[in-house]
């Protein structure tokens, strides 16, 4: 076979096959493209859900009241990284609380620290 029929060939080839791997990438949206800077972020945090939990009651994971959720700063909307704000039931201010684990349920927020781990803060 002539020198230059092979080279077109395999340019050929090879151009179907790069042609068939960008139609393939193109039909599998399952798989989201990661954003840079988002090292970490899974895609299915808590972010943009735990926004609508603000004006709920937060428990602690021992079961104890200590506020209402006044505000979320995840770091970004499809992260559980952040801190949930909390106004604490006694008036005395503010706490934040990590957004890692919390959870929605029957109306209240309920977060992964004790209220002795939080005790002093």
């Amino acid at each position: 076979m002539h020198i230059f029929l092979k080279v077109a060939i395999c340019g050929i080839v090879t151009a179907s096959s790069a042609g068939m791997a960008v139609a393939q990438d193109a039909a599998s949206p399952s798989q989201p493209a990661a954003e840079a800077g988002s090292e970490g972020d899974s895609g299915a945090g808590l972010g943009d859900e735990a926004m609508t939990w603000i004006d709920s009651p937060v428990v602690t994971s021992d079961g104890e009241t200590i506020g209402t959720l006044v505000e979320v700063q995840p770091v970004s909307p499809t992260s559980e990284a952040g801190n949930l704000v909390v106004s604490r039931q006694d008036g005395s201010g503010t706490l934040d609380v990590p957004l890692q684990g919390a959870s929605y349920a029957d109306g209240e927020v309920t977060i992964v620290p004790t209220a002795a781990e939080l005790q002093d803060q």
